[in-house]
């Protein structure tokens, strides 16, 4: 049996041509299973760390990683907190989003910001078919844990949320891309590279920002625009029905009463399950 050790070593007559790309020896010397997943009409590309001992898990973790060089800085890391999860017996997925890593790349004035929240629902749902497990945790790291924080708010899958120091602002991120990219500009290569747009800037027209080689388009950066996560959230539609039918029975308090009887009336619509029904 190939062990990790020869995997790396390229001298090891036994290693084939194959083995030496990343991903091979990565899946030796891990454990881990490579894989290309559907999110809406785009394949994903992935990796699922999983144990394949032990009592069937009932949680799994999916990695939403952040967005550009932040993700390439934080690849090895990500890499070894989804080993370490699936050590204790949490399956953890961990995929490139759609136009980035290996995945299938996205037109280059599509909406990356919608595509990337369906790559996460997909992620999920992938996850749930391969091990079986019933809820999720999202671990999402800057951007990715933005995301994540949405995704959750959508998905009833999704039982547990890390957000690892997430965007709270898109706007103030957005700023912040932009000085990284001005500061990227007094480099002495910043010429040159000026005068070879990307294939993407060149498709997408006027507006959008390219951040050390990566690639936001205009219709992304307007979604990130709207991004708070500090802002009052607006209930969702079950839950305004639901208040409904507690407003039917208890008013809202205008002046001083004992509220004894709108407790009472409460208490009765409830265990008439009519806040059950509504909530579903």
């Amino acid at each position: 049996m190939l062990q990790c050790d020869d995997a790396l070593d390229s001298s090891n007559p036994v290693v084939s041509t194959d083995l030496n790309d990343d991903r091979a020896v990565e899946s030796v010397c891990s454990g881990s299973e490579p894989l290309y997943f559907p999110s809406g009409e785009r394949k994903l590309f992935g990796w699922l760390h999983a144990r394949s001992d032990g009592p069937p898990a009932s949680m799994g973790l999916v990695i939403c990683k952040p967005f550009g060089f932040e993700a390439m800085s934080a690849h090895l890391s990500i890499r070894t907190f989804a080993e370490s999860a699936a050590d204790i017996g949490v399956p953890t997925l961990r995929f490139d989003y759609s136009g980035a890593g290996d995945s299938e790349d996205l037109p280059p004035a599509a909406d990356q910001w919608d595509a990337w929240l369906q790559d996460i629902l997909a992620a999920i749902d992938e996850l749930r078919r391969r091990t079986g497990v019933h809820r999720i945790c999202l671990l999402g790291f800057r951007l990715g844990a933005t995301l994540a924080t949405i995704v959750a708010a959508r998905s009833p899958n999704v039982r547990a949320l890390i957000a690892v120091a997430p965007i709270i602002n898109g706007r103030r991120y957005l700023k912040e891309l932009r000085t990284f990219e001005r500061a990227a500009a007094l480099s002495p290569h910043a010429a040159e590279a000026a005068q070879m747009p990307s294939r993407e800037a060149d498709l997408a027209g006027a507006g959008h920002m390219e951040v050390s080689g990566f690639f936001l388009n205009a219709r992304t950066m307007s979604a990130l625009q709207a991004v708070d996560l500090l802002a009052p959230l607006k209930p969702g539609k079950r839950a305004q029905r639901a208040l409904a039918e507690i407003r039917a029975v208890s008013p809202t308090v205008a002046n001083d009463r004992s509220l004894a009887d709108d407790i009472a009336r409460v208490a009765e619509v409830i265990r008439q399950g009519k806040i059950a029904a509504v909530l579903g």
